[in-house]
Protein backbone atom coordinates (compact mmCIF):
# COMPACT_ATOMS: atom_id res chain seq x y z
CA UNK A 1 0.00 0.00 0.00
CA UNK A 2 3.03 2.29 0.48
CA UNK A 3 3.88 1.92 -2.81
CA UNK A 4 0.86 3.30 -4.61
CA UNK A 5 0.27 6.02 -1.94
CA UNK A 6 3.66 7.55 -2.72
CA UNK A 7 2.66 7.03 -6.48
CA UNK A 8 -0.65 9.40 -5.83
CA UNK A 9 0.78 11.21 -3.76
CA UNK A 10 3.24 12.39 -6.51
CA UNK A 11 0.36 12.76 -9.08
CA UNK A 12 0.00 9.17 -10.34
CA UNK A 13 -3.91 8.08 -10.41
CA UNK A 14 -4.96 4.92 -9.11
CA UNK A 15 -4.81 2.55 -12.77
CA UNK A 16 -1.26 4.54 -13.49
CA UNK A 17 0.12 3.33 -9.88
CA UNK A 18 -1.29 0.17 -9.61
CA UNK A 19 0.41 -0.26 -14.08
CA UNK A 20 3.58 1.31 -12.90
CA UNK A 21 4.03 0.40 -8.85
CA UNK A 22 2.46 -2.76 -8.66
CA UNK A 23 1.91 -4.99 -11.78
CA UNK A 24 6.08 -5.41 -12.10
CA UNK A 25 6.27 -6.63 -8.16
CA UNK A 26 3.44 -9.05 -9.33
CA UNK A 27 5.18 -10.65 -12.55
CA UNK A 28 7.84 -12.35 -10.93
CA UNK A 29 5.35 -14.58 -8.91
CA UNK A 30 2.81 -14.73 -11.42
CA UNK A 31 4.94 -16.25 -13.65
CA UNK A 32 6.44 -18.58 -11.38
CA UNK A 33 3.09 -20.03 -10.42
CA UNK A 34 2.07 -20.37 -14.41
CA UNK A 35 5.10 -21.93 -14.94
CA UNK A 36 4.45 -24.74 -12.29
CA UNK A 37 0.57 -24.75 -13.53
CA UNK A 38 1.47 -25.60 -16.65
CA UNK A 39 3.97 -27.93 -15.57
CA UNK A 40 1.91 -29.74 -13.62
CA UNK A 41 -1.14 -29.98 -15.89
CA UNK A 42 0.94 -30.50 -19.07
CA UNK A 43 3.03 -33.86 -17.08
CA UNK A 44 -0.42 -34.88 -15.67
CA UNK A 45 -1.47 -39.04 -16.55
CA UNK A 46 -3.30 -40.18 -14.49
CA UNK A 47 -6.38 -38.22 -15.10
CA UNK A 48 -6.72 -38.46 -18.41
CA UNK A 49 -5.55 -42.09 -18.67
CA UNK A 50 -8.66 -42.85 -16.31
CA UNK A 51 -11.25 -40.78 -17.67
CA UNK A 52 -10.81 -40.34 -21.57
CA UNK A 53 -12.01 -43.54 -23.52
CA UNK A 54 -11.22 -42.91 -27.08
CA UNK A 55 -7.49 -43.15 -27.63
CA UNK A 56 -8.06 -40.19 -30.24
CA UNK A 57 -8.11 -38.16 -27.49
CA UNK A 58 -5.48 -38.77 -25.32
CA UNK A 59 -3.11 -36.00 -24.40
CA UNK A 60 0.52 -36.78 -25.28
CA UNK A 61 1.41 -38.53 -21.71
CA UNK A 62 -1.06 -40.89 -22.33
CA UNK A 63 0.27 -41.21 -25.93
CA UNK A 64 3.76 -42.01 -24.66
CA UNK A 65 2.39 -44.68 -23.01
CA UNK A 66 1.23 -46.24 -25.60
CA UNK A 67 4.37 -46.69 -27.24
CA UNK A 68 5.00 -49.56 -24.73
CA UNK A 69 3.26 -52.45 -26.27
CA UNK A 70 2.48 -56.11 -25.44
CA UNK A 71 4.37 -58.38 -23.89
CA UNK A 72 7.52 -56.12 -23.52
CA UNK A 73 7.59 -54.83 -27.26
CA UNK A 74 9.03 -51.10 -27.08
CA UNK A 75 9.12 -49.04 -29.74
CA UNK A 76 12.65 -47.19 -28.72
CA UNK A 77 13.36 -44.93 -31.59
CA UNK A 78 9.25 -43.68 -31.67
CA UNK A 79 9.32 -43.76 -27.49
CA UNK A 80 12.77 -41.54 -27.79
CA UNK A 81 11.94 -39.01 -30.83
CA UNK A 82 8.22 -38.37 -28.86
CA UNK A 83 9.40 -37.70 -25.47
CA UNK A 84 11.97 -35.28 -27.02
CA UNK A 85 8.98 -33.54 -28.78
CA UNK A 86 7.05 -33.80 -25.84
CA UNK A 87 9.36 -31.90 -23.33
CA UNK A 88 10.10 -29.35 -25.78
CA UNK A 89 6.77 -26.64 -24.56
CA UNK A 90 8.23 -27.17 -20.69
CA UNK A 91 11.86 -26.59 -21.83
CA UNK A 92 11.01 -23.40 -23.92
CA UNK A 93 8.79 -21.97 -21.29
CA UNK A 94 11.23 -22.17 -19.03
CA UNK A 95 13.70 -20.70 -20.93
CA UNK A 96 11.73 -17.40 -22.30
CA UNK A 97 10.67 -17.05 -18.60
CA UNK A 98 13.82 -17.88 -16.19
CA UNK A 99 14.92 -14.53 -15.22
CA UNK A 100 11.25 -14.51 -13.94
CA UNK A 101 11.51 -17.88 -11.98
CA UNK A 102 14.67 -16.70 -10.27
CA UNK A 103 13.01 -13.50 -9.22
CA UNK A 104 9.64 -15.22 -8.28
CA UNK A 105 11.38 -17.66 -5.85
CA UNK A 106 13.82 -14.73 -4.15
CA UNK A 107 10.48 -12.39 -2.99
CA UNK A 108 8.72 -13.66 -0.35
Amino acid sequence: INLEESAWVDGASIWKGVWKEVAPLMIPGICTVSIFTFSMSWGNFFVPYILIQTPDTFPASVTIYQFFGTYGMVEYGKLAVFSVIYTMPAVVLYLFSQRFMSQGFSLG
